[in-house]
């Protein structure tokens, strides 16, 4: 089970195209595993300070299947590596909506923190996966 290898090679792909799109193409692809009006909620209660359980619950990410995280992870994980570094969580908000702010060194921080186990300072997809159950259960 999981992700098709067709479709886990598009989504990689993905990272290959030409910077001049920006994060247009990715934002694309995110509204096709989330919804264009969730997404817009969620980065509206990020403009001024950003909280991934909040994110991600709002944005509907914490409702979806393991599939479809492991294709947002794929998104997000911009060059392919197997990992989401800080300067890839940076940009994390621009990967949903292009105008979106980039996040502080502090917000980037604090989701490598929350999870991560390894102490290798980024986030694999098991890390964010946990990112997504803890936004699905905030106090636990």
């Amino acid at each position: 089970s999981g992700i098709s290898q067709p479709r886990l090679f598009h989504l990689l792909s993905l990272s290959l195209e030409d910077e001049e799109e920006g994060h247009s193409s990715f934002t694309m692809k995110i509204t096709e595993i989330l919804g264009a009006g969730d997404i817009s909620k969620a980065i509206e209660q990020c403009k001024e300070s950003f909280t991934f359980t909040k994110f991600f619950k709002t944005s509907g990410l914490s409702s979806k299947s393991a599939d479809e995280v492991k294709e947002v992870f794929a998104i997000l994980d911009q060059d392919g590596s197997g990992y989401i570094d800080k300067s890839e969580l940076k940009s994390f908000l621009k990967y949903f909506s292009p105008d979106a702010r980039l996040l502080s060194d502090e917000e980037a921080e604090s989701m490598v923190s929350a999870v991560d186990n390894d102490g290798d300072r980024k986030i694999k997809y098991q890390e964010f996966q946990q990112l997504v159950l803890m936004s699905k259960n905030p106090e636990a």
